[in-house]
This record gives structure tokens, C-alpha cells and sequence, in this order.
């Protein structure tokens, strides 16, 4: 008996172990490792995104087999999506497109995309379909540390975080309908041309000396953007509106204002400005005196009761308005 002591003993460590393997067992998981791409590899396909590869004549394989051969795709530098994909939850297969600089997409119904691995990227454009306007599906986008991104739009997706801090040139930023994307870090991007931002999302901003036209839905800092000549905005809180280091700035809208002050007489080239209140703005004296050449001029809501001028007869209010409570009053 002593003898079989040895065969007993393993005999229970292998039941244990396979027992151990069986509870234990991951589902596959597929790795796509960094490896250089050559004209035979295989790059596995989302079976829609295959199909749309075949009817777009990129794929010359016409069946359905899951893969596309990376020589019919190394060279494509272009994909549009202008009709809906539905059924597919990504665009798995685009890390083989290598070369690809422009992407635009009308249709897609996907809520995963990920760009990590398309280093050369200039143009990323994301549309609704233009008759479901509230498809959202779009939650995770990732452009992982690619640099070469320089236009950047995004609409109607249900989108919480982007970092496009990597991102360093970019020259337009667009986004609308986004509801769930609350803050955006634009600061690392100081080739910024254009930034449109409709939805209430903080925007950081650093130094953009090339930054001409702006859309916030709150106020931000300019102070580092001197040749901004264009800014919306919509919510100006205490934090009010620094525009002293703006000279350039032609043209002023704000929708929502309660800010303790508006200081205008560094923008000596401003000829639109446009100010909606709700009556509870703090400020009672504007002064546009230094404002020579302001020719659209709207301050409405505001609560104001003075507003100084350069001059009563030189100055033509044309397309002025204001509340009937405010008066124009020249002051030097």
C-alpha cells in the first residue's frame, strides 16, 4: 500500500488540475500585435465593412471571407461613408489602412473607432445620417498618439471623452450635438485656425497665435490668441470676458450674459457686436468711444443705461439697437 502513495498523489494533482483548467478557461482573445504589414498579410474584416470594401471595388475578392489582403489596402489614402452600415459595432480591418489620410463618414452606425494605428490621418469628419439626425451610437473614439490630425469635425454621438492632446496640428475643430462630451483640451494644438463648439462643453484653451475664429458655449481664455477676429459665445458668468489681449477682433456675439464687465477699448477694430441679456447684467455703462468703425451694433436685455460714444453725430446708428431704457452718450 505504501508503494502506490506516489500514483495516488498524482493522480490527484492532475484531477485538481484539470479541474482548475476547466473553470478557468478565458473566451479568445484577439491580439493585433505591431508587426510590419507586408502585400500577403491577412488583415481580418467587420463582415459590413468588408462588403462595403467589395461593392467600393477595394476588395476584389467578392465572397465574404473575413479578410482583405493589406496590398489592395496600403495604398488607400481616402474612405467616405456616405450611405448607413448598420449591424457593425466597429470598423475592425481600418488599423491595416497604413496610408490613409482622409476619412469621412455619413452613415456609420458603429459605437467603436479606433485610429490608434493610422499615423497619417489629416482629416477626420463623423455625420449622422442625414435622415436620423438623432443616431448617436458613436461612444468610444480613439485617435491613441497620432500627430498628423489637422481638421477634426464630430457630430451627433454619444461620445464622453476625447483627448486630442496628441494631436498637436490641428488647424479646425468642429463639434455639435455631442451631449454627453463635457470638457475638450485644445491647449496642445497651436496651429488652431478655427474652433466651432455648439455644445455645452469647456474648452481649454492655450497658445493658438494663428487662432482667427472661435464658438464656445462658455467664455475661455484668449489672452494667448492675438489674431482672433471672430468670437461666439454663449454663457459669460463672473468670469467675464477678457478681450484686452485681442486687437484683432472684428466681431462680438454673446447670447447669455451676467458678467461684472466688458471691457471693448482694446478692439479698436470690432464692427459687429451683439449682446443678449436677460435684464440681471451687473454693468450699467458700456463704453464703445474707442469702437470708431463699430457699424452692427446690438445690445439687448442688457439692463444698460448708458452707452458712450465717440461721437453723437459721427457715429452711424443705422443698425444699432438697444432697450428702450439705455441712451447713447458721447464720452472721451
Amino acid at each position: 500500500m505504501k508503494s502506490l502513495y506516489p500514483y495516488f498523489f498524482l493522480l490527484c494533482l492532475f484531477i485538481f488540475s484539470c479541474k482548475k483548467d476547466k473553470n478557468t478557461i478565458d473566451p479568445p482573445v484577439e491580439v493585433i500585435a505591431d508587426v510590419e504589414l507586408i502585400d500577403t498579410s491577412r488583415v481580418s474584416l467587420f463582415p459590413n465593412f468588408e462588403k462595403y470594401l467589395i461593392e467600393k471595388g477595394i476588395d476584389p475578392i467578392s465572397e465574404l471571407d473575413g479578410i482583405v489582403l493589406y496590398k489592395y489596402i496600403k495604398d488607400v489614402d481616402s474612405l467616405h461613408f456616405d450611405v448607413p452600415i448598420e449591424g457593425s459595432t466597429s470598423l475592425k480591418g481600418i488599423e491595416g489602412f497604413t496610408n490613409l489620410r482622409y476619412f469621412k463618414s455619413e452613415g456609420l452606425m458603429v459605437d467603436t473607432l479606433d485610429f490608434s494605428k493610422n499615423t497619417k490621418l489629416e482629416h477626420f469628419e463623423y455625420l449622422p445620417y442625414a435622415h436620423c439626425m438623432t443616431c448617436a451610437s458613436l461612444k468610444i473614439l480613439n485617435f491613441g498618439k497620432i500627430s498628423s490630425l489637422q481638421e477634426f469635425e464630430l457630430r451627433g454621438t454619444s461620445v464622453s471623452s476625447l483627448d486630442l492632446t496628441q494631436s498637436k496640428m490641428l488647424r479646425s475643430v468642429t463639434l455639435y450635438n455631442n451631449m454627453y462630451l463635457k470638457k475638450l483640451d485644445l491647449s496642445t494644438s497651436t496651429f488652431l485656425e478655427k474652433v466651432y463648439a455648439l455644445e455645452k462643453v469647456e474648452l481649454k484653451l492655450g497658445s493658438h497665435p494663428k487662432l482667427v475664429e472661435l464658438t464656445s458655449p462658455y467664455t475661455a481664455d484668449v489672452s494667448k490668441s492675438p489674431a482672433l477676429e471672430k468670437w461666439e459665445l454663449g454663457v459669460v458668468g463672473s468670469s467675464g470676458v477678457d478681450v484686452s489681449h485681442n486687437p484683432e477682433l472684428k466681431s462680438l456675439l454673446i447670447y447669455e450674459i451676467t458678467s461684472p464687465a466688458l471691457d471693448l477699448t482694446a478692439c479698436s477694430k470690432l464692427t459687429n457686436l451683439e449682446v443678449y441679456g436677460h435684464g440681471d447684467w451687473a454693468v450699467t455703462r458700456l463704453d464703445l468711444s474707442k469702437n470708431k468703425i463699430l457699424k452692427y451694433c446690438k445690445l439687448l436685455g442688457t439692463g444698460l443705461s448708458t452707452i458712450c460714444v465717440s461721437s453723437l453725430t459721427e457715429t452711424d446708428f443705422t443698425y444699432w439697437e438697444k432697450d428702450a431704457g439705455a441712451s447713447y452718450v458721447k464720452c472721451n
